[in-house]
């Protein structure tokens, strides 16, 4: 499931995703981004998207090819965004980097668990 918001204001135009950026979502996704005015800057917060497929890689490529700006936190989607920016995009890459960085990321988050836990 996902949710899209667009803000139409004077300045700029945003496009906010929450949730799964997949399959039928990411075509609802791109429907939206299809009316974005050219004319003003654009924004596409990511800060809530918790899953990127295929269709939603290849829409943001396409966003980012557009000028889009993208706001994202988190370690993998600043690693996505951060692919979607290299002039090499690679898909396959993108998913194997982000496999890497949440193995390596699994026992520092397992280890912040249990502290929060004793200290409480």
């Amino acid at each position: 499931m996902l949710r899209v918001t667009e803000q139409d204001e004077p300045g700029a135009w945003r496009l906010t995703l929450e949730g799964t950026l997949a399959g039928r979502w990411a075509a609802e996704a791109e429907r939206v981004w299809s009316g974005a005015p050219a004319e003003k800057p654009r924004e596409v917060d990511l800060r809530g998207v918790t899953f990127v497929d295929a269709a939603g890689r290849d829409l943001l490529h396409r966003m980012h090819r557009d000028g889009v700006n993208f706001v994202a936190e988190g370690v993998v989607m600043k690693a996505l965004v951060e692919e979607l920016r290299s002039e090499h995009f690679d898909h396959t890459r993108t998913i194997g980097r982000l496999v890497v960085a949440l193995i390596a990321l699994a026992p520092v988050a397992a280890a912040h668990v249990l502290m929060n836990a004793a200290l409480t």
